[in-house]
C-alpha cells in the first residue's frame, strides 16, 4: 500500500501557494485544517499548522512570520460580532481586525487568538489560552484570557526574572 501522507501535504502545499495572498517555503498544512479569506491571510517559510486549525480573515488580515508552530484545533479569527445593545448580536455586523504572528512563535493547543492582537518574536501561548492582548518577545502566556507567565530563556530567582543566555 502506498502511503498518501506526503502526497496530500504536497497538494495542500500547492493549493495555498496559489491563493494565499503570501505563501512561503515548506508551509505544512495537516488535515482538517481551515483557512477562510485566504487573499487577506500571509504565511512566511517553515510554517506548521496542525490537525483543525481554523483561520479566518475574513473583515481582517492574518499575516504569519517565520518558523512558527500552530498546535492542533487552534481559532486564529480576525473578526468577531458587535455588541451593541438594541440590535441582536446575530444580526450585527462583524468588527475585522489585524492579527500578527512574528518569528518563532509556539501557539499551543486549543488556543484562541483574537483581532487585534499581535505576536512578537519568540512568543508562547500556552494550550487553550485565549489571547485578546498583544505578547511580547520570548513571552510565555496561558490562561483565559492570557497573562504573562514568564520569559523564555528566564529564570524566577528572587523577585525578578534573570534572563541566561543558552550559548
Amino acid at each position: 500500500m502506498i502511503s498518501l501522507l506526503g502526497f496530500e501535504e504536497k497538494i495542500r502545499y500547492m493549493y495555498y501557494r496559489k491563493h494565499l495572498g503570501k505563501c512561503g517555503k515548506d508551509f505544512k498544512v495537516s488535515k482538517m485544517c481551515t483557512l477562510l479569506g485566504l487573499r487577506d491571510i500571509e504565511v512566511g517559510d517553515n510554517v506548521s499548522l496542525n490537525v483543525g486549525v481554523f483561520i479566518n480573515a475574513k473583515g481582517g488580515h492574518v499575516r504569519i512570520g517565520n518558523n512558527v508552530m500552530i498546535g492542533p484545533y487552534v481559532v486564529i479569527r480576525a473578526s468577531d460580532h458587535g455588541m451593541n445593545l438594541g440590535m441582536p448580536m446575530k444580526e450585527q455586523p462583524h468588527v475585522g481586525g489585524d492579527i500578527v504572528i512574528d518569528d518563532d512563535v509556539w501557539i499551543g493547543a486549543h488556543a484562541v487568538i483574537t483581532r487585534g492582537v499581535h505576536l512578537h518574536n519568540g512568543a508562547v501561548v500556552g494550550a487553550g489560552a485565549v489571547v485578546t492582548k498583544d505578547v511580547d518577545c520570548y513571552t510565555v502566556v496561558g490562561g483565559v484570557p492570557a497573562k504573562p507567565i514568564k520569559k523564555r530563556g528566564a529564570e524566577f530567582i528572587g523577585n525578578k526574572y534573570e534572563i541566561f543566555d543558552a550559548k
